[in-house]
């Protein structure tokens, strides 16, 4: 019974995860509208890593794969498969999703359940060559640059 309690306080204290749906086209504002946010460019020849800072945790980008690595010891922890190569990564570690995007066109996002286990939530097809990927940290909304535009992407 006590086992019962346990899982179920863990399963109704998760925050659910709501899907990312497109939201809005906007035009690129030159020399601003970055605070707050996190943001990497979308390069094949150089893919970004990201950092997860709380637990320490490097992740590199790979062929099909993220590895998770241990910043401090250089050890291994994990190595995430994915459906695509991922060119550009972001931690939110707010609320421990890792978005991988792939000039290829698509983006997965992942959570943190632990520094060992992530689970995948959703991928969707955004425009191939897409130049750079945000997360607004307020809102949550994801952006692709695409050009002279920001495609917006909201799960709220």
């Amino acid at each position: 019974m006590l086992l019962f309690l346990i899982l179920y306080s863990m399963r109704v204290l998760e925050k659910k995860f709501r899907e990312y749906y497109f939201s809005r086209r906007m035009a690129v504002i030159p020399g601003g509208g970055d605070e707050g946010r996190l943001s990497v460019l979308v390069d094949r020849m150089e893919p970004a890593a990201a950092k997860d800072m709380a637990h320490q945790l490097l992740f590199i980008p790979g062929e099909r794969s993220v590895r998770v690595i241990d910043d401090l010891t250089g050890n291994l922890i994990v190595v995430i498969g994915l459906d695509r190569d991922p060119h550009g990564l972001i931690f939110d570690g707010q609320r421990g999703l890792l978005y991988c995007c792939s000039a290829d066109g698509m983006v997965m996002i992942l959570r943190q359940t632990d520094p060992a286990v992530y689970t995948m939530l959703q991928s969707f097809e955004i425009p191939a060559e897409a130049g750079s990927l945000a997360v607004d940290l307020r809102s949550g909304d994801l952006s692709i640059r695409n050009g002279g535009e920001d495609l917006v992407y909201s799960n709220s």
